[in-house]
């Protein structure tokens, strides 16, 4: 609700106390403005509630002020509006649509009628309160960058300042080089080997171009290899919530749907359709390396264990990654470029709202490497698609399809939330090239209970079950099989039945149970039991216990148990973070880690790494690994025991990392940039390192000099040098804060803190501070010569070119106000507390650096 202005409270509470109404009525009934209008009215009278038929106010767009407005009214309510002075204001948070329709309508009158203002969800009325003309615009008429501002407000807080947000650079882009050089010491004839990978982003006005190309250095005489690993077209419609890819792209995975290569054209619309999280559904739980990796295994949040894979397909249960309802890979190739995969075992549980839709269309070729080279099957097109609608609050319904003309795939899948738990289900018909047909079925019931209540019910049992049956023809559609083979791969599997369990009991110790059992279609099955118990004693010890007992397909048991433990130490004298951690299971196979952090983000004090002692089937050897992190640049090392042979060897890897970035003409190096960024240009004559961060930050510093850097920053402006923000997330309002304790004088502190929203993998050019403007000093006086010390008040520009918001000011005890950033122009005076003296315009000359002088006296 708003408030009434306190002043006029003072005159309304007898009326309004005669008419039975109080404040705490108003207040507690949530009246609206357009109520309190009327209450006015009935205080005042009715000869207050005849408007005249034109007038001038100021201007309010969603409770921001923006400047005067002229009105014609038909004497109760507002029929038109000045198009030169209301469209400008509109312009931030219309659609696109809607302001054109807007500009049309008004073209041969200059006026903007109440009406179609309305049919365009803006609202229009009389503020009696504040004496001003409020525009209140819907959300539904709002452009995307607009709502995404106001959804990132907290509560209901709706005044927002368009202005703010700065504009991404027309033209920007970034080409990330990851270079690594491995070798295998224990082979004396193995030489190094050399991989370059060049990952590239151009933005031109929101056209994405995308492109990754990687070399291998050749070995043993042979030649280098230049290979393209893809190229691709991306075109946002960020209004529209589409995003449509024209190249090398994969379809979408969807209910038995799996993902396909292709070189084509895409259109997808998803509520996460901006997010750079890439969702696995249960039916693939397969993942493929183009070179060899480190892999960190997380099952439900908590690291299960860490491999070395090489490159090639890969699947969970080889892992033993099958022990909790949720998997995330963290994986780090040999380029040192970190990604993650993150898996469900069951299916995709994310409800729509009936307003909501979601779809993705792919059609192209099928891709395949040969020769080290992309290749594409233009003899046989392939169309994968996939539709989902909410029907009700609870009940999400959606269809997919595969074909390549002769072999198809076709399937439905429904979301039910109900009070057992979410239900989904999914069903599948597929016809192969030979003509076979198959069906596959699944369901799966997942309890999620609220952690709310006392005592066991703060810690609720959750647990998940799902099953799922194959006929022996059902196939998902090969993007390999090209109709030439003579054979046809049949389904093995005839059903499976998942179940696991999980529970906290106490704030110190969890625990889960999974159990995993598969028939195939020969009479053959598989089972997997699980159990993992996990628990904090004293203060720091975190201790684990895992187990496993299995039979495969041949009948052959195994059983594994997995002991861990991990441990933060207090931090070092110089102030970083250290930590051990050990494992040791029944085959053997044992490992003691040492990790120290790095004290600072950038330079020396970045150093982290660790060393591990690894033992297996009584061989011993010890691995090493350091980082370190640069402005532009980070680097890794490490040193890794091979014990799997017969003797122990080791084998070493290095990476850099770097970026180039460009925005509007500026350029600048970075560290890897995997969406979006900003270059930071420092002001002129800046004497200290001046940090940048994204969030609100008031730069803290342990030791009380200008000269160290703050405990908490992103990235660093040295005197003359650019810094980038290279963490930028894709259509998310964030906001970013420059150290202004620097700040030289004559910048602008409003200008060291700005909000962004980036488009699509896009750039900006910020100036920190804006432009040196000049120093002004005004020495104030009344008309007999005295100071007029300690007012408030604002300075006004009266040159419209230079617009702005009014710059406010506070003088001292000897009438001096003084302002460390002002353009030149035209100013008038006004003392908040002396609304009635009169003064002649300030006229500021003073040139950019330099302070102005003057002496102002005021009359009334």
């Amino acid at each position: 609700m708003k408030a009434l202005n306190p002043h006029l409270w003072l005159y309304l509470s007898p009326l309004l106390l005669a008419t039975g109404a109080s404040h705490a009525n108003i207040a507690a009934n949530g009246n609206s403005e357009e109520e309190l209008d009327a209450l006015f009215r009935e205080a005042f009278g009715k000869e207050n509630e005849q408007l005249p038929g034109e007038l001038e106010a100021d201007l309010r767009v969603n409770g921001n002020v923006q400047g005067t407005i002229l009105a014609r009214t038909n004497g109760k309510t507002i029929t038109q509006l000045q198009r030169e002075a209301l469209l400008p204001k509109l312009h931030p948070y219309l659609k696109e649509s809607l302001l054109k329709s807007l500009e049309k309508n008004a073209a041969n009158s200059g006026w903007l009628s109440a009406s179609a203002l309305e049919a365009a969800g803006i609202r229009t009325r009389y503020d009696i309160q504040e004496l001003a003309v409020a525009v209140k615009i819907d959300k539904k008429s709002m452009n995307r960058r607009m709502r995404s501002l106001l959804s990132a407000l907290p509560g209901d807080k709706q005044h927002v300042i368009p202005e703010r947000l700065a504009d991404p650079a027309k033209v920007s882009g970034y080409i990330n080089l990851s270079s690594g050089i491995s070798q295998d010491f224990s082979n004396n004839s193995a030489e190094p080997s050399l991989n370059v990978r060049a990952e590239s982003a151009v933005n031109v006005h929101g056209f994405v171009l995308e492109n990754q190309h990687t070399y291998q250095h050749g070995t043993n005489g042979k030649p280098g290899k230049l290979t393209r690993d893809y190229t691709r077209l991306v075109i946002d419609d960020a209004e529209e919530e589409h995003r449509y890819r024209i190249g090398d792209i994969s379809t979408e995975s969807r209910n038995f749907q799996g993902s396909l290569p292709l070189g084509g054209v895409q259109v997808t619309r998803d509520l996460t359709w901006a997010s750079s999280r890439e969702y696995t559904p249960q039916g693939n739980q397969r993942f493929s390396l183009s070179s060899p990796a480190e892999v960190d295994i997380y099952l439900d949040g908590r690291l299960h264990r860490s491999v070395r894979l090489q490159a090639g397909e890969h699947e969970l249960a080889e892992l033993d990654a099958l022990g909790g309802t949720s998997v995330k890979l963290r994986i780090k190739d040999d380029l040192g470029k970190i990604t993650t995969q993150e898996f469900s075992r069951f299916t995709d549980s994310r409800l729509l709202s009936p307003e909501f839709s979601r779809y993705s269309i792919s059609v192209g070729f099928p891709s395949h490497r040969e020769a080290d080279q992309l290749k594409y099957d233009t003899k046989r097109p392939v169309a994968s698609a996939y539709y989902q609608q909410g029907v009700t609050e609870n009940l999400t319904a959606g269809v997919d399809v595969q074909t390549d003309g002769k072999a198809h795939q076709l399937g439905g899948d429904i979301i039910w939330a109900t009070e057992i738990g979410n239900v989904t289900a999914g069903v599948s018909h597929s016809q192969s090239r030979n003509g076979k047909k198959g069906q596959a079925a699944r369901v799966q019931i997942s309890r999620r209970p609220d952690n709310r209540g006392e005592g066991d019910k703060q810690r609720p049992i959750q647990w998940d079950i799902a099953a799922e049956r194959f006929t022996p023809d059902y196939q998902n559609l090969n993007p390999q099989d090209d109709g030439t083979t003579t054979t046809t791969s049949t389904q093995a599997v005839k059903q499976q039945l998942n179940a696991s369990v999980s529970k906290a009991f106490s704030d110190r110790t969890s625990g889960n149970l999974g159990v995993a059992h598969t028939t195939q279609h020969d009479g053959k099955t598989r089972t997997n039991l699980n159990a993992g118990v996990s628990t904090r004693l004293g203060k720091n010890l975190n201790l684990s216990v895992y187990g496993s007992q299995s039979r495969d397909a041949k009948g052959a048991a195994d059983m594994s148990v997995r002991v861990g433990f991990s441990m933060p130490l207090d931090a070092t004298a110089s102030g970083r973070g250290q930590s051990v951690s050990g494992s040791h299971d029944d085959k053997g196979r044992s490992q003691l880690a040492y990790r120290i952090s790095g004290k600072d983000k950038r330079g020396v004090d970045s150093l982290s790494g660790g060393v591990r002692l690894q033992s297996e089937r009584g061989k011993t050897g010890l691995g090493a690994d350091v980082r370190y992190q640069g402005e532009a640049f980070d680097a890794n090392l490490s040193i890794t025991p091979q014990l799997a042979s017969s003797k122990v060897g080791y084998s070493g890897s290095a990476n850099v990392n770097t970026a180039i970035v460009f925005a509007d003409g500026a350029v600048a190096m970075s560290r890897p940039v995997h969406d979006s960024f900003a270059i930071l240009e420092p002001p002129e004559g800046l004497e200290h390192p001046m940090a940048a961060s994204r969030g609100k930050n008031l730069f803290q510093r342990k030791e009380n000099t200008l000269d160290s850097l703050p405990e908490r920053y992103d990235a660093v402006m040295q005197p003359g040098s650019k810094a980038v923000l290279n963490n930028l997330a894709s259509y998310q309002v964030q906001h970013v804060s420059s150290d202004s304790a620097v700040l030289p004088e004559g910048f602008d502190l409003d200008a060291t803190e700005f909000d962004v929203m980036p488009d699509y993998k896009s750039g900006y050019r910020v100036k920190v501070g804006g432009e040196r403007g000049a120093m002004l000093e005004a020495h104030l006086a009344d008309a007999s010569g005295q100071p007029l010390k300690l007012q408030g008040g604002q300075l006004i520009a009266l040159d419209t070119k230079q617009g702005g918001k009014p710059i406010q000011f506070f003088t001292d005890e000897d009438g001096v106000m003084r302002l460390s950033h002002i353009r030149q122009g035209n100013y008038r005076v006004e003392l908040f507390s002396l609304p009635d003296l009169r003064n002649p315009p300030i006229r500021v000359t003073g040139k950019p650096g330099e302070t102005q002088t003057l002496d102002l006296r005021a009359t009334s």
